[in-house]
C-alpha cells in the first residue's frame, strides 16, 4: 500500500507542474493575440493620421510614427515577455514613407512563451497599413493633373453617377409597418414586393424601404440596402453609360 501511494505521489509531482506549465502558455497566446490586436489597432489609426498629415508635408520620418505609436502602445506591450525584445523588438525598418503619395507603415517583431523551456515556440508578426496620401479628387503629388470628370461606380453596376449624393447611391432608408406595406407606393407609384436577398417574408413586424426603390428588407444589414462605390475617372469606364438622375 505504502509502495502504490509513492507511485501516485511521483506521477502527480510529474504531471501536476506539466499541467501547470501548459495552462500558462495557453494564457500567453491570448495574451500575445491581445498584444498583437492593440498593435494592429494603433497602426491603423496612425495610418489614417498620417494620411492628413502628409498632406501638408508635417511628417516624412518613421522615427516620428514609431515614437508616436510605440507611446500608444504602452510599456505594457512594448516591454511584454511576450515581444522578443532580445532580437530586435517591435521593428518599423521595413516601413517607407518616400514616395509623396504611397505611405507604407510596417511593423515586424517575433513573439515568445515565456514558459518554452525548449525554446523552439517562437512566433512572428508582421502587421502592414499603406495609405495614400490625402490629396482631394483631382490633382496628385507626383505631377499628376487630371482635367477630367470624376464619377462614382457600384460594383456590378452598368452606370456611372456624377454625383456621390445620387439617391441612388444614398438611399433614403425609413421603416415601415408589415401590416402597411401592401397599402404604401414608391415615388413611381410601384407597390412593393419582397426583397429576393432576404430570401423569405420576416418574422418582424417592421420591414425598410426606400422611396426609390419596389422592394421591402427585412434587415437593415441586406444588402439591397447597401451601396459601397468608389470614384474614377470618366475614361476609366467607357462601357458604363450615365445614371438616369445624375448623370446629365
Amino acid at each position: 500500500m505504502f509502495r502504490r501511494c509513492g507511485i501516485l505521489s511521483i506521477e502527480a509531482a510529474l504531471v501536476i507542474p506539466i499541467f501547470l506549465i501548459l495552462m500558462i502558455n495557453i494564457l500567453s497566446l491570448i495574451c500575445i493575440i491581445r498584444n498583437d490586436l492593440k498593435i494592429r489597432e494603433n497602426l491603423y489609426e496612425e495610418a489614417k493620421r498620417l494620411s492628413i498629415e502628409c498632406s501638408r508635408g508635417d511628417v516624412d520620418d518613421i522615427r516620428i510614427i514609431q515614437q508616436r505609436i510605440l507611446s500608444n502602445i504602452g510599456d505594457e506591450v512594448v516591454d511584454s515577455i511576450y515581444v522578443d525584445n532580445a532580437n530586435g523588438g517591435i521593428d518599423f525598418s521595413l516601413s517607407d514613407l518616400s514616395d509623396r503619395e504611397i505611405k507604407r507603415i510596417i511593423i515586424t517583431y517575433n513573439a515568445k512563451l515565456p514558459y518554452d523551456l525548449f525554446g523552439i515556440f517562437r512566433f512572428s508578426f508582421t502587421e502592414k497599413a499603406v495609405v495614400h496620401t490625402w490629396i482631394g479628387y483631382i490633382n496628385g503629388l507626383n505631377g499628376d493633373t487630371y482635367d477630367e470628370d470624376i464619377v462614382y461606380i457600384t460594383e456590378n453596376s452598368e452606370v456611372y453617377h456624377k454625383s456621390k449624393e445620387c439617391t441612388h447611391l444614398r438611399l433614403n432608408i425609413k421603416k415601415v409597418s408589415m401590416e402597411s406595406i401592401e397599402t404604401i407606393r414608391n415615388s413611381n407609384g410601384e407597390k412593393y414586393s419582397v426583397c429576393g436577398y432576404c430570401k423569405r417574408k420576416p418574422k418582424s413586424q417592421e420591414v425598410y424601404i426606400t422611396s426609390d426603390g419596389n422592394k421591402y428588407h427585412k434587415t437593415l444589414e441586406c444588402s439591397g440596402l447597401k451601396r459601397n462605390f468608389v470614384a474614377v475617372r470618366l475614361s476609366t469606364v467607357p462601357d458604363k453609360r450615365p445614371c438616369q438622375r445624375c448623370g446629365y
